[in-house]
């Protein structure tokens, strides 16, 4: 996410020069690769490169064949096989044993569809979209390499895909791989040929909201930027939940628990609980130094991941009241665990008995168990616990893992 933020960031300083640019995205990807499909890079006909494409290997020849297409304004696909002799003869070295396509194509600011507008549309508003773009066409289809589908979470959708009938199918896949939350490639034939189509889902920064404001959250906030997460810090100390304490947080909030329970508990009365699930459209990204934003701007949905680490008993009994029945992914609380025993006891006394559910969601103590000790070390270990939970991984060494370390399905 921090790579495509980076990425989108640098294509808006470009606007203002008159320099060409170019995006590489890997398309397709077979076998053990170093990327998977959506890795990007963007570059400019002055030589700035932002993102990658593997550990190094492919860059430089990638850039080269940009520059013929900056000049040309024709997409290309090129394909580097590392299963073949071929990686020894050009000397790249790879290792990796796969295969990988990758799209290049000039960057038409003008364009009435532009696919880096539509993602930095769904960054800013936190929401989720589809790009679907076509990389092989075979026969008589038409179709262009580099024509797109853009699929919005409401359902609209924007193409410049000509085939009709192709553009009926991909819808189709389109709403599915939103739904499913899930990116495919897929190939379609149809009566004069084949198209090849990278079917994208393009997920918003991950929400991360941290209820508290000691020193201890300081280091979590700064790793959690490091990684393009949307970070905001709850507290109700006035003192502590500062601007100057956490100039790297998107958004510091200044609230009681009581108050959050009760902004909460008003947007399911007038959303109901189902739309606080989909969230389609949130509120867009705050700048940075504006002032504290109210309770009102806390949203939780089923992308939100949520960490509790106020030190203050009576605050967290208050926090879980309205974190567990939530629809968030992870809620970590730190502290030891009979600590948080005591709590959902004291919860089950005030007659508030948490499903099964909703416990599976529950991390205590929070993080992975690495050792961690330091403020540092533990958020170090809160945010990989987070990672892995969001990557449907246990956490444990990779030399212990047997399945395929990316998600093959994605190709």
């Amino acid at each position: 996410m921090k790579e495509l933020q980076d990425i989108l960031k640098a294509f808006e300083q470009c606007k203002n020069s008159d320099e060409c640019v170019a995006i590489a995205t890997l398309v397709k990807a077979q076998g053990s690769t170093y990327r998977r499909s959506g890795a990007r890079m963007l570059m400019t006909s002055q030589g700035q490169i932002v993102g990658s494409l593997s550990g190094g290997c492919l860059e430089g020849d990638v850039f080269e064949q940009a520059q013929e297409v900056m000049t040309s304004g024709k997409p290309i696909v090129v394909q580097y096989d590392t299963m073949s002799d071929e990686d020894i003869i050009w000397g790249l070295g790879l290792g990796c044993n796969g295969i990988v396509q990758i799209l290049i194509e000039r960057v038409e600011e003008e364009s009435p569809l532009n696919h880096l507008a539509f993602l930095t549309e769904c960054l800013r508003y936190r929401q989720v979209g589809v790009l679907a773009t076509v990389f092989q066409v075979e026969g008589q289809v038409n179709a262009q390499i580099g024509t797109r589908l853009m699929m919005y979470p409401d359902g609209t959708v924007k193409s410049d895909i000509e085939d009709a009938d192709l553009v009926a199918q991909i819808r189709d896949d389109a709403g599915k791989a939103l739904d499913e939350s899930r990116s495919k490639v897929k190939a379609y034939p149809l009566l004069t040929g084949k198209a090849e189509v990278f079917i994208e889902v393009i997920q918003p920064p991950v929400p991360l909201m941290i209820f508290g404001a000691g020193h201890d959250v300081v280091p979590l906030v700064r790793l959690a930027q490091e990684l393009g997460w949307y970070v905001t810090v709850v507290d109700s100390r006035q003192a502590d939940a500062t601007r100057e304490r956490f100039q790297s947080a998107d958004e510091v909030i200044l609230s009681r628990p009581e108050s959050i329970s009760d902004s909460v508990s008003e947007a399911v009365a007038t959303l109901g609980a189902s739309a606080l699930l989909r969230t389609p459209l949130e509120k867009p990204l705050a700048k940075r130094g504006e002032a504290q934003a109210s309770a009102d701007r806390i949203q939780l949905n089923n992308r939100t991941v949520a960490v509790v680490m106020t030190h203050n008993y009576l605050h967290d009994l208050e926090l879980l009241k309205t974190l567990l029945p939530s629809p968030v992914r992870y809620l970590g609380i730190l502290g030891p665990k009979s600590r948080t025993g005591k709590l959902l006891q004291d919860l089950q006394e005030q007659g508030i008995t948490p499903t099964e559910q909703q416990l599976q969601r529950l991390y205590s103590p929070v993080g992975l168990n690495i050792g961690a000790d330091t403020p540092e070390e533990i958020a170090l270990s809160i945010v990989a616990e987070i990672q892995a939970v969001l990557g449907d991984r246990s956490g444990g060494s990779l030399r212990n893992y047997q399945g395929p370390i990316h998600d093959r399905s994605i190709g």
